[in-house]
């Protein structure tokens, strides 16, 4: 497997969080999404509870509503869905290079 390493793109997005500073979003802004490697696998999860971005991201792909959301789980509150969707989309900009490819210019 080869070493891999990330870089960082911007979001240009139209969900409004105090994440957001002229359309960018920064990881150390999205205080509502944690990680724990003992809980749900160390997957991105909502403040520490065993309720992950995925399954946000797929409830509002699927058409739920942010009401429904918060009635089917009543511990969330309106800003944790908006900080899923926003490190999903953060997340999805990233772009992967081997080290060889980041080296290779230097």
């Amino acid at each position: 497997m080869k070493d891999r390493t990330i870089l960082t793109g911007v979001w240009h997005g139209a969900v409004s969080t105090p994440s957001q500073t002229n359309g960018k979003i920064n990881m150390e802004s999205l205080n509502r999404i944690t990680f724990n490697s003992k809980v749900m696998g160390g997957k991105p999860c909502i403040r520490g509870m065993r309720i992950t971005v995925g399954t946000l991201v797929g409830l509002v792909s699927a058409g739920r509503s942010f009401g429904e959301i918060l009635e089917a789980y009543p511990l969330l509150e309106y800003e944790d869905i908006e900080q899923a969707l926003s490190y999903a989309a953060w997340r999805s900009e990233e772009i992967e290079l081997s080290l060889h490819e980041v080296f290779a210019e230097v």
